[in-house]
């Protein structure tokens, strides 16, 4: 047994947006003594047009990563891909490269999980055989649903290396909020990436009648991305600047006012792996409307923790939203149910001392 492993963790830079950025930073600001870890940035520093950079950034993140092998050494090597063609083609040349050098203790967490990106892997033999060939040589793969983990199953990797796991809130960022969300008025929150893929235009379409129908209704769409610009003229264009707000991209105390102001979280999503923002909407105690996709299943009971609607509608939300807004025993039942899960399972330290476990274990195999 080693009793302090040294772990290197890999993933792109931290400043850069995201959930696997996020989830990083995360672990690293919690883990204990008990690991001695090194963050080790990969990818561009800033986003370029240039293809050979783009060409050239997973080459010499081979060669850095070897140097820093031979130079320091570690016990084991955690990865972080999304389920993408860019990121499987980057982690997978670093499994390949540090098998080659004779290194195996690799614990592949895959993050983000592309519907796209499985079929194709599923629908094609030769890529399916690569795929489980290349992943199969690390000694953990983590997913984030056990969906995911079927999925794998089917695709060829061995049972007993894929294990589910969740994503984490940082407990920290909640120090000075109440457990009273009963407030005037009645405010929905949408915390998340302005893609078409979060449902953000159904929401924006249900929230309409729900204006129509709750006067101190009102809506904020908290975070940024490529459709904020189409966002921002929908809301004008629909004479709704009053009642929807569009505060930017939120973090630290900042968002946990906004989680404290809500009295309901809504996030309609396509497409999911572990959403860190719905864990901190239960942690804040707010009833959530989400969909059954990705990891959701696993941590969200219908009716215990919210609303899971079937698919993405605006009848669908509208009608979730009303049902939320007028019954305060619901909600008063999935407020308690939400804190107590969140601040027993998914809080940050506690799924840290989980990922601690896995690198003694691994670092720690013969």
């Amino acid at each position: 047994m080693i009793k302090t492993p040294r772990v290197l963790i890999v993933s792109p830079h931290l400043h850069l947006p995201g959930g696997v950025t996020n989830f990083v930073s995360t672990l690293i600001k919690h883990l204990s003594t008990a690991i001695n870890y090194e963050h080790f940035p990969i990818g561009m520093r800033f986003p370029s047009n240039w293809k050979i950079i783009k060409f050239l950034c997973p080459i010499v993140d081979n060669v850095r990563l070897v140097l820093r092998y031979y130079r320091f050494g570690f016990d084991c090597v955690h990865l972080n891909p999304s389920l993408n063609s860019k990121a499987l083609l980057r982690d997978g040349l670093f499994v390949l490269t540090l098998n080659m050098i004779g290194f195996r203790k690799i614990i592949v967490f895959i993050h983000g999980w592309g519907m796209r990106e499985e079929r194709i892997i599923k629908n094609n033999h030769l890529l399916k055989f690569l795929f489980s060939w290349v992943f199969g040589k690390a000694a953990v793969i983590l997913v984030l649903s056990s969906r995911f983990k079927k999925s794998l199953i089917d695709m060829g990797f061995a049972p007993n290396k894929v294990r589910t796991v969740t994503t984490m809130f940082d407990g920290r960022i909640f120090k000075e909020i109440t457990n009273d969300n009963n407030h005037e008025g009645k405010t929905i929150l949408f915390l998340s990436r302005f893609i078409r893929e979060k449902g953000i235009y159904e929401l924006l379409e249900a929230f309409t009648s729900i204006a129509m129908r709750f006067p101190d209704a009102r809506l904020i769409l908290a975070g940024e991305g490529p459709e904020q610009d189409k966002i921002r003229s929908w809301i004008d264009r629909h004479g709704m600047s009053d009642r929807v707000k569009l505060p930017g991209y939120l973090h630290g105390e900042a968002k946990a006012q906004a989680l404290k102001g809500a009295n309901i979280f809504v996030f309609p999503t396509y497409s999911e792996g572990c959403p860190i923002s719905l864990l901190e909407a239960m942690a804040a105690g707010l009833p959530v409307i989400t969909t059954p996709v990705g990891g959701i299943p696993d941590i969200f009971i219908d009716g215990e923790n919210g609303i899971l609607i079937d698919y993405v509608s605006p009848h669908k939300i509208a009608t979730a939203m009303e049902r939320l807004l007028n019954d305060e025993n619901l909600c008063s039942k999935v407020q308690e149910n939400n804190r107590r899960e969140a601040w027993e399972k998914y809080e940050a330290a506690i799924v840290t001392r989980r990922m601690e476990a896995i690198y003694m274990e691994v670092a720690s195999a013969q």
